[in-house]
């Protein structure tokens, strides 16, 4: 029994290992499968787990409280606060987390070191990935950067390096305190390994999460405690530190400019519901709307230069404040400081709690939550913690049962819902192959299981219009627009929807929304340029073909050029007229 209880504490490592390369091994169209992956591996494990630890003592932790109380508001959120509906990715993702966490808390301290090193492992492949990726031996996931690893572009790579990173460094910190040479050799090597990849990465936030988290290590190791630090460290470490973000922040002052701008947009977005939040997922749908007000109040803002199409906080604390209220935030915070508590005297809870420390640090200027890997780590490393339990419980064979039987429910409901995506993908596929009468309506047939999915609705609405299908978009674009996503590109792709079927005010609304979202950006402005010439209203087609003629444009390319000689053909075709 010991063995097969092994096995699978086993595959548990082996699912953390693989985690990062199922996830991004699919397509953005099919990222359902990434859920569906996970959730049948996690629930397999925790079957084989249930069936073999009968009369275990659950010990009930404070963080198991406030989680428990975390989800009870966000299923609360999604039934009740959030306006229409939600794609079924998020809900099998918070299974599948929920799942992992309860798993890590059922591991016993003398398998933990067997699920961090699989952590660190994981970061090793990962890095050798990388380095592959660097030798130009495999393809690089972004066409822009050399090294991505297993994600789509550095950011979430480098992201998840520092958390293996500090793992690793947690354990070989761990390892030469009591003298353990060889494994201390061990780790140091795997340290360096993804070091490397970790400085190629060339993530700031990554960066910035290592030294954190690193300098708390090694307080930890010290026996220094921040009360004990005289004043002068204190504002020293304060100086440097802030000399460390000024540093970051120089390094590339565009991003850096553009995370201040979604920043500070966003939290306007909190003030407008700032109790319960605007719902779950929701973020992608408001932000652009929220961008264009703020440009309609600040049209000199020195942030002009740096706005653009956007869905993502880029801090995760700020998302949840928008989506999920200030109720969401408190529940959320108080989980995650619970973990910095008093526990039972763990013997691995430094490395655990530098690898939440740098997650933590890293979700102040990143998106965490879109990217799954990461997310995980948010219910594996505190569900490895061993903390004070606040009351202690024998799970009778009944709740065991129930147990059971909820996760194979859940895991049927995986089945059904992957069947129903995995129809829908493939007719959208063979539209897109072969566009039709029949093959649009076919995928019609499919569109009430995925329109709320965003990877599927843009790429639907985009060959909608793409093959002039303008009023089949009018019937899905603003269903995209409320609910999904939106851009000044799709916006501007409804507003010719619109004009193609004679809807001259809206489209002119969609294109001056469009040129508000981004006042930066020549095309709404050409789109409404061109709305005022088809109907003849000389006035105002001048007036923006004047603004094409001078408008600054940062990156001047062929189309830019285009439209700007066709604005002035058209100025100089009407002074010929006026002469």
């Amino acid at each position: 029994m010991k063995k097969v209880r092994y096995l699978v504490y086993g595959l548990f490592g082996g699912f953390v290992v693989l985690c990062p390369l199922v996830f991004d091994c699919f397509s953005a169209l099919c990222r359902f499968r990434a859920a569906f992956v996970c959730l049948y591996a996690l629930g397999f494990i925790f079957l084989l787990k249930a069936l073999l630890a009968p009369g275990r003592r659950l010990r009930i932790a404070l963080p198991d409280v406030l989680l428990a109380l975390y989800l009870s508001w966000g299923a609360c959120n999604l039934l009740f606060v959030k306006a229409g509906g939600t794609d079924a990715l998020p809900i099998f993702e918070w299974i599948s987390l929920l799942l992992g966490y309860l798993l890590a808390r059922s591991v016993p301290e003398r398998a933990v070191p067997l699920v961090l090193g699989a952590i660190v492992c994981s970061g090793c492949v990962q890095a050798a990935a990388g380095f592959l990726q660097w030798l130009d031996v495999l393809p690089s996931n972004h066409n822009l950067f050399p090294v991505t690893g297993s994600f789509m572009n550095p950011g979430p790579y480098g992201g998840y390096l520092a958390v293996c990173w500090v793992v690793g460094a947690g354990l070989a910190i761990r390892a030469v305190r009591r003298r353990r040479w060889p494994s201390a050799a061990g780790w140091a090597v795997a340290v360096l390994v993804v070091g490397c990849l970790l400085v190629l990465s060339d993530s700031r936030a990554a960066w910035l999460a290592v030294l954190l988290a690193l300098a708390w290590l090694l307080c930890r190791a010290a026996g220094i405690r921040w009360t004990g630090i005289p004043v002068g460290l204190k504002i020293a470490a304060a100086v440097v530190f802030a000399g460390v973000l000024c540093a970051l922040y120089g390094y590339k002052k565009g991003s850096a400019d553009a995370r201040l701008l979604i920043w500070r947009v966003s939290c306007r977005m909190f003030v407008e519901s700032p109790v319960t939040g605007s719902g779950i997922a929701s973020y992608a749908s408001r932000y652009m709307d929220a961008q264009s007000e703020y440009f309609a109040e600040n049209s000199q803002s020195p942030f002009l230069d740096v706005a653009g199409n956007n869905h993502r906080a880029f801090n995760e604390f700020i998302r949840v404040g928008c989506e999920q209220g200030a109720v969401g935030l408190l529940l959320a915070g108080g989980f995650l400081l619970s973990l910095f508590g008093k526990s039972r005297g763990g013997r691995f809870r430094d490395p655990i709690r530098g690898g939440i420390l740098a997650l933590l640090v890293f979700s102040f200027f990143s998106y965490t939550s879109d990217i799954y890997p990461l997310k995980f780590y948010y219910a594996l490393l505190p569900g490895l913690l061993r903390l004070r339990p606040l009351r202690t419980a024998t799970v009778p064979a009944v709740g065991r049962g129930v147990a059971v039987a909820l996760v194979l429910a859940v895991a049927g409901m995986a089945v059904w819902f992957q069947g129903r995506y995995e129809r829908a993908s493939g007719r959208l596929q063979d539209y897109m192959r072969s566009p039709s009468e029949e093959s649009l309506n076919r995928v019609k047939d499919c569109l009430p299981d995925v329109i709320y999915h965003p990877g599927f609705m843009w790429e639907y609405c985009r060959h909608l219009y793409l093959n002039r299908r303008y009023c089949d978009c009018l019937g899905v674009f603003p269903v995209y627009h409320a609910h999904v996503r939106k851009t000044s590109e799709t916006l501007c792709d409804l507003g010719n929807a619109y004009l193609n079927v004679y809807g001259f005010r809206e489209a002119e609304a969609c294109f001056a929304q469009a040129r508000q979202m981004i006042p930066t950006r020549i095309y709404p402005q050409y789109c409404l340029f061109r709305l005022y010439r088809s109907q003849g209203d000389t006035l105002r087609a001048r007036q923006t073909a004047e603004a094409l003629v001078v408008f600054p444009v940062r990156i001047m390319n062929s189309t830019s050029i285009r439209i700007k000689a066709e604005a002035r053909n058209y100025l100089k075709h009407l002074r010929r007229n006026d002469w």
